[in-house]
């Protein structure tokens, strides 16, 4: 069984992702409420409380972005669900007006770090994301359409 928790921090040249316990819940609040969830502080604590859940069971590993320079939250990115034993995941992707500032070092250095860290260290093989914005962007990292409608596809090394 695969030991999820010690993935963290994960450091690039101009991000930290760390568990969402490690970012003030005011902050995941308001990136869940600009992404259309209605929910107050509670729901929002209950939400980080599952997501821990989900990792110490490793069937998922979300993270929150910070800024390593302004320490600013930029958002929430994970892997949920993994299917370890058929080698999937989907990405989870969502960026607060924050991460503006942070321009296209999402797409350019922090995603493909952790498509190499699905391929290499969880051994995944096959990554979708819902995406609907950003489509040169992650055609560009080699994901594809697939026949479900707004779900993109890329096949890892």
């Amino acid at each position: 069984m695969a030991q999820f928790e010690k993935y963290h921090p994960i450091l690039t040249a101009h991000f930290q992702l760390d568990w969402l316990t490690q970012f003030r819940v005011n902050a995941i609040n308001e990136l869940r409420i600009k992404n259309g969830h209605h929910e107050g502080i509670v729901e929002t604590a209950d939400f980080v409380n599952r997501q821990m859940s989900q990792i110490m069971k490793a069937n998922a590993l979300v993270w929150g972005i910070g800024d390593r320079e302004s320490d600013n939250f930029l958002g929430l990115f994970g892997f949920h669900p993994i299917d370890l034993t058929n080698q999937t995941g989907e990405i989870v992707l969502e960026l607060s007006d924050k991460s503006q500032s942070a321009g296209n070092f999402i797409f350019t250095e922090l995603l493909p770090h952790m498509m190499a860290f699905a391929n290499e260290e969880l051994h995944l093989k096959t990554l979708t994301v819902a995406a609907s914005s950003h489509l040169d962007d992650w055609a560009a990292m080699g994901f594809a359409t697939t026949p479900e409608a707004g779900v993109l596809a890329c096949r890892l090394a």
